[in-house]
């Protein structure tokens, strides 16, 4: 039996297995769920020392990038985790310039929720954000994109063992953010009007995919059996999920992103260049 989620045909085992993953929130927060180490920042971040320090030096960074004052208020947060949630917001800003972003803080969510984007927000979960949670954060995201490293040979094909639960190479809190801005991209800056055709590029490369089989394993089932192989298992729970994680997938990985994710990331990006004069 399967459910239709957001335009994609989904084995009814799948969403279960999906809604009952550690990672899984409220949807309504449209934000990147629990799941590691220490990824490089830029020297503007990297040389603030207190969580006022680099929630100013990120300011002033988004001043640089964009010309407009985005408020940054990272209290509550390990000083490490806020270097790298800033890192993830400004590189999004660095290729989006003008999304709609206003504000990112740092506030206590439910227990499974990384972070949420809400309108031009972004609020990062101080449980996870915090020094105490920091070490359970980064175990968590290690989690979430194991999967990709064991690989299909090691799983099989089946809900959510032949990929990640996040997109690979992604579990990081710098990844968090980005997926998190890819949600403001989406929601706030282009009204999710690449919609429609993020369905048509998951429809058009089930087909080809089912009619070449070039992924790994069993022949592909559907567009949610495409999506959990070539994106994420997360990137199933509906269309804004997935673009937000297809565009997590092109911001980390560049040309090693799947070609799914990369042609979502493309209709997104023209969205916001229609809606800029660009």
């Amino acid at each position: 039996m399967k459910l239709r989620v957001s335009g994609l045909w989904v084995d009814v085992g799948n969403v279960i297995e999906l809604l009952n993953h550690p990672g899984h929130a409220d949807q309504k927060s449209h934000g990147r769920k629990k799941s590691g180490g220490d990824h490089e920042v830029r020297d503007a971040l990297a040389g603030a020392g207190t969580i006022g320090a680099i929630s100013r030096a990120a300011a002033a960074e988004a001043k640089r990038i964009t010309g407009r004052d985005i408020l940054f208020e990272m209290d509550g947060s390990d000083p490490q985790t806020a270097r790298e949630h800033a890192e993830g917001v400004l590189q999004g800003l660095e290729r989006f310039p003008a999304a709609n972003l206003g504000r990112v803080s740092v506030a206590r969510l439910g227990p499974t929720t990384y972070a949420h984007a809400d309108g031009n927000t972004i609020v990062f979960n101080s449980t996870y954000a915090s020094r105490a949670g920091r070490a359970e954060y980064l175990k968590s995201l290690a989690v979430d994109v194991r999967g990709w490293d064991e690989g299909l040979q090691v799983y099989g094909i089946s809900a959510l063992k032949m990929s990640g639960f996040h997109t690979r190479n992604s579990g990081s809190p710098t990844a968090v953010a980005l997926h998190e801005f890819g949600h403001v991209m989406d929601i706030a800056t282009t009204h999710r009007r690449s919609g429609p055709r993020v369905d048509e590029i998951v429809q058009r490369a089930t087909k080809r995919e089912q009619a070449k089989q070039t992924v790994p394993g069993s022949p592909v089932s559907g567009s949610g059996d495409l999506v959990l192989r070539t994106v994420s298992g997360y990137a199933m729970t509906n269309r804004t999920e997935l673009i937000a994680e297809a565009f997590t997938d092109v911001m980390v990985n560049g040309s090693g992103a799947s070609s799914v994710s990369r042609d979502i990331f493309g209709v997104l990006e023209d969205s916001y260049n229609a809606s800029h004069g660009r």
